[in-house]
């Protein structure tokens, strides 16, 4: 903050002649203030030099504000008496109080200026308040999932960096640190309402929450036709069965002796022609050979 400077000049009457001690500024900026006094032939102008330079500050940081919150901007001037004209993009306010509350919902430059009267001060510098989308919480492989499966809950803060993130189940704080929350071979009993915050200085944003549900693993019935024995160059026609599900899209992978055989969304699995080869064991159906007719 630049402070007052005073400059006083004397001024000699008789000579006609402005007297001072010191070299009086090339250029005088801001507003004048005059006093006068008459000492026999002399008078004693008081020139202030200089007005206070105002400093404009931003709660929470204003290089990462997240869209929605509130943001408190507070002017520091030297003196008394102010007024204060804020603008903020193409917003103008003007109040008495040294502070003002906007609400962030794109990015913004602000700066204000002092005035006494029709006297005012320069402006202050500008401050830019970039404003981030809130906190968002994604869920991989998806929300709905069955009993043993893997979950990864995300919390994306966008660019933001130097953040305190806390999870949250059902408004219950479970953990903080991390931007991932992963549940490994899940219950039905952690399913629920997950969210997060983040925290950064004395300003705190929650994100939405997400429903993650977790059922029952359903039974899978693969059925063979024809049952049983069945003769070479014959066609079998294996049927997937999805019981106690209300899923009506899946995708199949059929496997023979632990290896990976076919894969389509189809819950039918067809050979053609079959042979010795495609002899297996399964756990849900009894073995069945390959026999000549």
């Amino acid at each position: 903050m630049a402070p007052e400077r005073k400059l006083t000049l004397r001024f000699d009457w008789e000579s006609s002649r402005c007297v001072s001690k010191e070299r009086a500024p090339d250029k005088i900026n801001g507003m004048l203030a005059l006093q006068v006094e008459r000492e026999s032939l002399h008078s004693i102008w008081t020139v202030l030099t200089e007005t206070p330079k105002p400093v404009l500050t931003v709660q929470p940081g204003p290089s990462q504000i997240f869209r929605g919150v509130a943001v408190t901007l507070t002017c520091d001037i030297q003196g008394e008496g102010w007024t204060y004209r804020w603008l903020c993009g193409d917003t103008e306010y003007a109040t008495t109080e040294k502070e003002i509350k906007i609400t962030a919902e794109h990015k913004q430059i602000c700066r204000y200026q002092g005035c006494r009267g029709l006297d005012c001060s320069e402006w202050s510098d500008t401050v830019t308040l970039t404003v981030f989308d809130k906190p968002r919480v994604t869920v991989k492989p998806q929300s709905s999932v069955f009993t043993g499966d893997t979950v990864t809950l995300s919390c994306d803060v966008g660019p933001s960096t130097g953040l305190r993130i806390t999870w949250y189940k059902d408004f219950i704080k479970i953990k903080s640190g991390d931007k991932t929350h992963t549940l490994s071979d899940v219950r039905v009993s952690d399913g629920g309402k997950y969210g997060c915050s983040v925290r950064e200085k004395n300003s705190t944003t929650q994100s939405q929450r997400v429903t993650l549900t977790v059922r029952e693993r359903p039974k899978a019935v693969v059925c063979v036709q024809p049952d049983g024995r069945v003769f070479r160059r014959q066609t079998v026609t294996l049927t997937c069965d999805i019981q106690e599900t209300d899923v009506t899209s899946w995708n199949y992978t059929w496997n023979k002796d632990d290896s990976v055989i076919h894969e389509s969304q189809s819950q039918e699995y067809r050979i053609s022609s079959v042979n010795e080869s495609h002899t297996a064991q399964s756990d849900e159906i009894n073995q069945y050979a390959v026999t000549e007719e």
